[in-house]
């Protein structure tokens, strides 16, 4: 923490940002840190800047207050087109006019740091070793001995300077009422209602963490002949890997790229076994 700034965490702040856009587990891992800000600051305004398909994990929570959306595919055009450029001028202006008193940076990397810089508020923090030098944007830094602890663990030593307590860390998601019934309705067109659940999410970002499909047609075998319902999950993106799945086992229900990111949550707790790659 640089010396010259006062302390943080006795500071009254009424507008806060919290910076983390993506990717689901990385926006999950942060879910904690969103709750503990909203246990010590229990009347603040806590935004949340985050692309707009990974709204939907933080949109419900009760409390966050609102979400400040980075169409991140958008603004990737910056300087090269008028509409990606003025777009940005004018996220940037909007975190500017909400006179954020605090942000907390967790993305770490060029774009967050302009977000955080843009702000102008008089308390901007995030960890001493980022990439892309974003750490020269922040006003207090926090250290960070080690790598190997897990991401949520070293994403709360933001206590250090917040004055978080101990409490064992809040990883709940919230969907609306809304999800969970739209759910159950496409369940039902399927006829997948009736049995226990098993959802399988063949997909993944990385190719490096793709299981075998083989693997998942095996499995889908397996939970089927012990009488469950078996369901492909995933965005459209997955669609091809679960379309092979599927063509190898057609007893199964492909839902792939049928479902919001909240619906999907809700059919994953539907579920009562699910079967995933090293994947949010």
């Amino acid at each position: 923490m640089t010396a010259a700034m006062p302390p943080i965490a006795q500071q009254p702040f009424e507008r806060i940002l919290l910076i983390k856009p993506s990717a689901v587990g990385d926006v999950v891992h942060t879910l904690p840190v969103l709750a503990k800000l909203r246990q010590w600051y229990p009347a603040a305004q806590i935004d949340w800047l985050i692309t707009p398909e990974n709204a939907d994990l933080v949109r419900y929570h009760p409390a966050l207050s609102n979400v400040v959306l980075f169409d991140r595919r958008r603004f990737a055009r910056f300087g090269r087109n008028w509409s990606a450029t003025t777009g940005m001028f004018r996220l940037l202006n909007q975190i500017r006019r909400a006179r954020y008193e605090l942000v907390v940076d967790l993305h770490g990397q060029l774009r967050s740091a302009l977000f955080t810089l843009a702000s102008g508020a008089p308390f901007r923090v995030g960890f001493e070793r980022t990439r892309e030098g974003a750490w020269v944007s922040y006003s207090h830094r926090i250290p960070l001995p080690t790598m190997e602890a897990h991401a949520a663990d070293r994403y709360l030593w933001l206590g250090q300077v917040l004055g978080f307590d101990a409490a064992a860390p809040d990883f709940t998601i919230y969907v609306p009422d809304e999800a969970d019934e739209n759910v159950a309705r496409l369940l039902a067109k399927h006829r997948q209602l009736g049995r226990p659940l098993a959802v399988l999410v063949p997909g993944t970002v990385w190719e490096t963490k793709h299981w075998r499909i083989e693997g998942f047609v095996e499995i889908a075998r397996h939970l089927l002949a012990t009488g469950r319902a078996v369901v492909l999950a995933g965005s459209p993106k997955d669609r091809p890997r679960c379309r092979q799945v599927a063509e190898a086992c057609p007893e199964v229900c492909d839902l792939s790229g049928q479902t919001t990111l909240a619906e999907m949550i809700a059919l994953v707790r539907r579920a009562a076994l699910c079967v995933t790659n090293d994947s949010g």
